[in-house]
């Protein structure tokens, strides 16, 4: 029962927690370093992922490159895992006690749960399309991330919100000292074929969630939780 309250409130429950009457902790409170960080999948649908990023749907049907039901879900499913993968990943890199939430949580001790959910996918416009100058060619990835602490006695509240977008270029030390390869060059075009496409969406929901990750290194310095703290 206990695993089932936690995994519960890490998912879309939480949410909902976040944005009722429940109180939000203070962000500036002084919190212990948790025991555990659990990571939930952020929560996505098909139906996020947009068509194209304009009103030329028509242009898309004259190429014969229709976005169909397919390749939407695959979009939402490889953005969901690569956001996953890469948060874990690099939360554990900065010394962060980070695990699945999914895996069994031993009980007490503090935590931190991380839950989400993806917003917005909009693939880029495949490179033929792209030459008519009638929408992105790189793209995009927004999540909206909620940070809820579970004290040591199972109390769960939410703590903070925040956003984060997938730049279509690198940007900041949340790139710089990544140890993930460089990001898009200015001159990318996003490939033909829809599978590509789909890789290029995950290289953005990856590029997300680093910035997830040092946005919450950031936090974990600011509580004395990891050795450094930021510059002022």
């Amino acid at each position: 029962m206990r695993r089932r309250a936690l995994l519960g409130g890490v998912g879309s429950g939480a949410l909902a927690i976040a944005g009722c009457s429940t109180p939000h902790l203070p962000a500036d409170i002084r919190l212990p370093r948790p025991e555990h960080v659990y990571v939930a999948d952020f929560h996505v649908s098909p139906a996020t992922v947009n068509l194209d990023t304009n009103q030329f749907s028509y242009v898309m049907e004259a190429f014969a490159m229709p976005r169909d039901a397919r390749s939407r879900a695959a979009d939402a499913a490889a953005a969901q895992k690569a956001i996953a993968t890469a948060l874990l990943a690099e939360l554990r890199t900065f010394g962060l006690p980070a695990e699945a939430a999914g895996a069994a949580p031993p009980p007490g001790g503090p935590a931190l749960l991380l839950t989400g959910r993806i917003t917005n996918i909009t693939e880029g416009l495949p490179s033929n399309l792209a030459l008519l100058s009638v929408g992105d060619t790189a793209s995009q990835v927004n999540v909206r991330c909620t940070l809820l602490w579970r004290a040591a006695d199972g109390t769960t509240l939410p703590w903070q919100d925040f956003t984060e977008a997938a730049p279509v270029t690198p940007d900041g030390a949340a790139e710089a000292d990544s140890s993930d390869p460089a990001g898009i060059p200015l001159g990318y075009i996003v490939p033909r074929t829809a599978d590509a496409r789909t890789r290029e969406v995950a290289q953005q929901a990856e590029r997300v969630a680093r910035r997830l990750a040092h946005r919450i290194r950031t936090i974990a310095q600011v509580q004395g939780w990891l050795a450094t703290t930021p510059p002022s």
